[in-house]
């Protein structure tokens, strides 16, 4: 098992591999490795997760791994945003909204999110500074 934290991500969306850009700008520490939902460590951890929970994790979510315990939908995005430099890390603060109501949010984006930021056929992750 990794000790940094993975990232799994949908790597025909834009907004996602948008997303994973982003990441890796303010991302200082180097904290973060990366996985294409769609690879094979990808799907395995989707199988993990689904025998985990009793239920697969939707193709919109992103999931974060970070010491042994999976993360989905806005508790991954607020996780990985605590990590991050600048004021990104103060995100993580939204975790004292009802998940809910963050959810509720994260999933009206994830349903539009082809539709606004276009799918790809595939991400190529740029190389760290």
């Amino acid at each position: 098992m990794f000790d940094q934290p993975i990232v799994y991500y949908d790597s025909s969306c834009g907004l996602c591999n948008r997303s994973v850009s982003f990441i890796q700008r303010h991302d200082w520490e180097g904290a973060f490795l990366f996985a294409a939902l769609q690879s094979p460590e990808g799907q395995k951890t989707i199988s993990r997760i689904k025998e985990l929970f009793h239920s697969a994790p939707e193709p919109d979510t992103i999931i974060l791994l970070e010491h042994g315990v999976y993360y989905i939908k806005s508790d991954a995005v607020l996780r990985i945003a605590a990590h991050l430099d600048g004021g990104w890390k103060y995100l993580k603060y939204f975790r004292n909204l009802p998940p809910s109501l963050r959810d509720s949010i994260y999933q009206k984006v994830a349903r539009n999110r082809k539709k606004w930021f276009g799918e790809q056929t595939s991400c190529s992750l740029s190389t760290r500074r």
